[in-house]
């Protein structure tokens, strides 16, 4: 049986209705989520008593969240880690999808606003520029002393044109990033 079989959505919406519903059941780790910890007031709380000695967690103290290098804040339960972010999605939205896109970029900033169901590649499109870009605009480099605007589709270079001006070329990169990635697309 192959896996188109499987997959009764052949549509863009219909994928995200059957990402959802998938995810409905949890892996057993991420079950234990709702019981462990609640959100509020911007914050994550312990809704059971954990640890031992001084580092005792009562019932309704805060979490102490612990961020990575990148940003990304993490709380531990059982000597497992979950991400805030995902932890938050999954309390306030009832369920948790492969993928939990920052609409503004900020991997501290887990407000339930912030956060949004995406696949891989959505949340990949919603990057800021590259800090190793020549022109620091995305999908415009330099190319024999013009500007050329292209973008990655199906693992595949579409090229849009070479531009003598630099703003006309990124303006250009913005209207197709636009088109291609919809509420996805980050200009800056």
């Amino acid at each position: 049986m192959s896996g188109l079989a499987l997959r009764p959505y052949q549509d863009e919406a219909a994928d995200f209705l059957y990402e959802r519903d998938r995810a409905m059941i949890l892996a057993p780790e991420w079950a234990l989520v709702p019981e462990t910890w609640e959100y509020r007031d911007g914050a994550l709380y312990w809704r059971v008593k954990c640890g031992r000695g001084v580092a005792v967690k009562h019932i309704g103290d805060k979490v102490n969240v612990k961020p990575d290098p990148l940003g990304y804040h993490y709380v531990t339960y059982r000597r497992k880690h979950y991400a805030v972010h995902r932890v938050v999605f999954l309390l306030t939205q009832g369920w948790l999808p492969d993928c939990v896109d920052h609409i503004d970029g900020n991997p501290s900033n887990n407000a339930p606003s912030n956060l949004r169901a995406a696949t891989r590649l959505q949340n990949q499109h919603n990057r800021r520029p590259n800090r190793k870009s020549k022109t620091g605009i995305k999908n415009v480099t330099p190319h024999q002393g013009k500007w050329q605007v292209r973008f990655s589709i199906n693992q595949k270079t579409v090229h849009y044109g070479c531009f003598d001006d630099i703003e006309l070329a990124e303006l250009v990169a913005c209207e197709i990033r636009s088109m291609l990635h919809k509420e996805f697309a980050r200009h800056v």
